[in-house]
């Protein structure tokens, strides 16, 4: 039969973006890696050496099609910049060791499913302020982490900031304080001595950050407060004296000592007195 006269099917594998992994990757749940079926409608993706990506896909839900297909192969999940509303799904990724969810615009209350394996976890560029609620997220879902990275949200103070260095050294000895088994936090590698410092003191630190509705607030009612109520601390007297009232004393002193220890009396003569 003429190739040109052989019948479309719509069950005809098409390759996608990785079609070099085809020849490397066994089939996955009966999926050969680096195809899908025209019928599919998935959004866009590849899967090579065992990374799925599914970045900038445009997603508020991950799929469950691609939950079932790569979830006991895929061992890196990478789904940056997408528009995550929930991470209903991915608990069934059971082998995955690292998971990037930069740039979702992801808020505090993240339900993160429990990945036992996750080694690595990447939350960059999201709108989470509440690092305590995470940090007890994080423990509790992934016990074995020991790569956290935070930067570019508001839990997460500006190292480079030098109005935010101080919040930064305390937000770091308060996660190491839940999570000791960190070996990097955010950009720099977590030493031995903030190990030590996180156990003694971290406890004890809560970092507080005010938005700046919250600041304007604290602002007026800081101005409020001033003009309704007089400082206590001033240098003049409250009350004036009467003159009968007051009591001074005046005397001339006849001998002035100009030993070299009196950087005082050496300018003082008996006319200043």
């Amino acid at each position: 039969m003429d190739e040109d006269s052989c019948p479309e099917s719509s069950s005809t594998m098409i390759p996608d973006d990785d079609t070099d992994d085809v020849a490397l990757q066994p089939s996955l749940n009966g999926h050969t890696p680096g195809f899908f079926q025209q019928n599919d409608d998935l959004p866009h993706h590849s899967f090579l050496n065992g990374t799925l990506s599914c970045a900038y896909g445009d997603m508020e839900y991950f799929p469950r099609k691609l939950a079932e297909r790569y979830g006991k192969s895929a061992t890196c999940l990478d789904l940056t910049g997408n528009e995550l509303k929930s991470l209903i799904y991915l608990e069934q990724f059971t082998a995955v060791s690292e998971l990037i969810l930069d740039n979702n615009g992801l808020k505090d209350g993240l339900s993160l499913p429990p990945m036992i394996q996750l080694k690595t976890l990447s939350l960059n560029k999201n709108e989470l302020t509440d690092v305590e609620m995470l940090i007890e997220e994080i423990k509790e879902k992934t016990p074995n982490i020991s790569y956290l990275s935070l930067l570019g949200n508001v839990a997460c103070p500006n190292e480079l900031n030098e109005n935010e260095e101080e919040d930064y050294r305390r937000y770091r000895r308060l996660v190491l304080y839940h999570l000791p088994n960190l070996k990097f936090l955010d950009a720099s590698k977590v030493t031995s001595k903030e190990i030590e410092t996180a156990r003694q003191a971290g406890n004890f630190v809560t970092v507080l950050r005010l938005n700046e509705q919250e600041l304007l607030q604290q602002q007026r009612k800081l101005s409020a407060s001033e003009l309704r109520t007089p400082s206590v601390y001033s240098p003049l007297p409250n009350n004036e004296k009467k003159p009968e009232e007051t009591k001074a004393n005046l005397s001339k002193c006849r001998y002035v000592y100009y030993g070299r220890h009196s950087e005082g009396n050496r300018f003082i003569r008996d006319g200043d007195l």
